[in-house]
């Protein structure tokens, strides 16, 4: 049923209100953006939305940064009401909270500095994005195709068509396998020990503690609790070098001699497992399953040579993902003296 003009005029946007998700997680709970007038004629927004407009006086902008510091610092999830899966941010709840409002110069000022480390930081994911991208076009050429001019015949295998040249193994056949060394430490444990030696689980580094299992280069791959769903965007293997402890939940793969470990790693790492994947209460990648994943193997020179090459797509990804972060840190440091008063904008900046 279409809305009357006067149902549509009660729930209408316009260009500068702020839409706040009214019910989420407590995590998430009031994450907010201002329309900008995105899209061409009238629009309005749905019951899960609250709308604040700007009156006179206030910069939509400036609340908007407000409103951003109040969700990611947890306001917004003190005052929300609470359900077990819930919480709920509907406009009642605005009523008593007290927050600092400068005069309107200083607002936009306040808003266009903070701004300005949004549209850097916006740049950089844009690159980020676009060369994840790229490194997954280069993969999937590369892992199946080998070098570009060096293959003119192919074959049909188990995984595909590769390079005739190229032999399948299973994964038993390239790595030695550790698992038994490994062992896992609860956190009461762990926090007896605690060092600069990363202590490694599923999905990466969980803690840090003192003493180590293994000292050497290694591949790391999920056994379970993995991210085999999202195995095209996640990783699902890990490059670990020098002195580390891994837990029960990640197979401990050194790679054997004649073999690149980084082109291993790198068959591996956006792989599809699944198959090979017992599932249950929690997916699994038991050893005995993963031993027979089949692997792509060329000469041990076009490893080395594939390998190089996505190796510096990934260092200039990890190289752009410590700008991001770094510009996190900068802004919330801008944020939580200028939106709490402790640094004023001077009345010559606020008018320039």
């Amino acid at each position: 049923m279409p809305f009357s003009e006067e149902e549509f005029a009660r729930y209408e946007i316009k260009s500068g209100d702020i839409l706040l998700n009214e019910g989420q997680s407590l995590k998430l709970v009031g994450r907010c953006s201002m329309y900008r007038g995105e899209y061409p004629g009238r629009c309005a927004i749905q019951n899960a939305l609250v709308r604040f407009r700007a009156g006179a006086g206030s910069d939509p902008s400036f609340f908007e940064q407000l409103f951003r510091w109040c969700q990611g610092s947890g306001v917004f999830a003190r005052i929300a009401t609470k359900t077990t899966s819930i919480a709920h941010l509907g406009v009642n709840r605005f009523a008593d909270l007290k927050v600092l409002c400068p005069p309107l110069p200083e607002q936009r000022k306040i808003a266009a500095i903070l701004s300005s480390v949004d549209e850097v930081i916006e740049k950089t994911e844009a690159v980020i994005e676009h060369l994840q991208v790229v490194k997954m076009a280069m993969m999937q050429e590369l892992l199946t195709r080998g070098l570009p001019g060096r293959h003119t015949r192919y074959k049909q295998t188990e995984i595909g068509e590769i390079p005739a040249e190229w032999e399948v193994l299973r994964l038993d056949e390239t790595f030695d396998i550790l698992d038994k060394h490994r062992k896992p430490l609860n956190k009461a444990e762990r926090s007896k020990m605690q060092g600069v030696i990363p202590y490694y689980g599923a999905n990466g580094v969980v803690d840090h503690v003192d003493k180590w299992l293994f000292d050497q280069p290694l591949v790391l791959m999920a056994e379970d609790g993995g991210y085999f769903d999202e195995y095209e965007s996640r990783h699902i293997a890990y490059l670990v070098d020098g002195k580390s402890w891994v837990n029960n939940h990640a197979h401990v793969l050194s790679a054997k001699p004649g073999f690149c470990r980084e082109w291993l790693y790198y068959v591996l790492v956006h792989r599809d497992v699944r198959p090979y994947i017992n599932s249950g209460t929690r997916t699994k990648l038991n050893q005995a399953d993963m031993r027979r994943i089949p692997m792509p193997v060329p000469s041990f020179d076009e490893q080395e040579a594939i390998a190089t090459g996505l190796a510096t797509i990934d260092s200039r990804l990890a190289a752009e993902v410590m700008v991001v972060d770094a510009l996190g840190r900068s802004k919330a440091a801008l944020v939580s003296v200028l939106l709490t008063g402790e640094v004023r904008v001077s009345q010559r900046e606020a008018a320039t």
